[in-house]
């Protein structure tokens, strides 16, 4: 199950779940660090200010978190700023 459960939709019902309901974390459905949680969480915002604004921004979250940096996505948590 992705972060969008819709197989059981028919089309149309499934474009507006896309549209109108929030992704859900993907670490509901394994076990992934909050990092990725916040990395692909930011990519599939639905206002696209909160989005990253490049894929290179992207890319950079990506490599922040494979060598133990804080990642742009997760900033802004009070929990994350206190680890």
């Amino acid at each position: 199950m992705g972060p969008f459960p819709w197989a059981h939709l028919l089309p149309l019902e499934a474009l507006r779940a896309v549209c109108e309901t929030d992704p859900r974390p993907p670490s509901e459905h394994s076990r992934l660090p909050r990092d990725l949680d916040a990395i692909v969480l930011k990519a599939l915002r639905k206002e696209p200010a909160g989005r990253y604004a490049s894929v290179d921004d992207l890319r950079r979250d990506i490599i922040a978190y494979l060598n133990g940096r804080p990642v742009e996505a997760a900033r802004g948590s009070r929990l994350y700023r206190s680890e």
